[in-house]
């Protein structure tokens, strides 16, 4: 009994490891905190249309590459520079949930979609917003609808 009892749980240990170690955070080196500048579900008003903000825009710096957080497959990109360019990487080939990363350069991202991306691969850098130097990564779980994406809950949630 106790060796099956140690074998569960050494088996449980590795099984959250390997949790721990697949998915890390989106900007620097995987494990340092960096301020967010808006949060999920906070109430946006900035003269156009109100929204629910649906990500966190995790701040950095001009050029600061950003990356995978999960293994995955790259399922869109978007070049709508300066501001709105991003990608989304699926967590399966064919499968519509995964990571939305916004606010990137174009040109820094390094994937087509099909691509396969590990978790820790440079996806692309942090792009010049102009506005008051609020350089950040629009960063979300969310799913895509073949044309744009909803997010599905705070991602804070489903990180590790």
């Amino acid at each position: 009994m106790k060796r099956l009892t140690f074998l569960i749980t050494v088996v449980f240990c590795l099984v959250i490891a390997g949790s721990v170690l697949a998915e890390r955070w989106p900007i620097g080196d995987g494990s340092t905190a960096y301020p967010l500048g808006n949060n999920y579900g906070e109430y946006q008003n900035y003269g156009g249309s109100p929204y629910y903000h649906d990500g966190i825009d995790i701040l950095g710096y001009v050029g600061e590459p950003n990356y995978s957080v999960s293994d995955g497959y790259m399922v869109y990109i978007a070049n709508n520079e300066p501001l709105y360019s991003g990608l989304m990487i699926a967590d399966t080939y064919g499968q519509d949930d995964g990571w939305l990363y916004w606010h990137l350069t174009y040109a820094t991202i390094p994937f087509n979609v099909g691509d396969p991306v590990s978790v820790s691969d440079t996806v692309g850098n942090l792009a010049d917003w102009p506005v008051a130097s609020f350089h950040h990564d629009h960063f979300t779980r969310m799913w895509f609808t073949g044309s744009w994406y909803e997010a599905t809950g705070n991602p804070l949630e489903w990180m590790v």
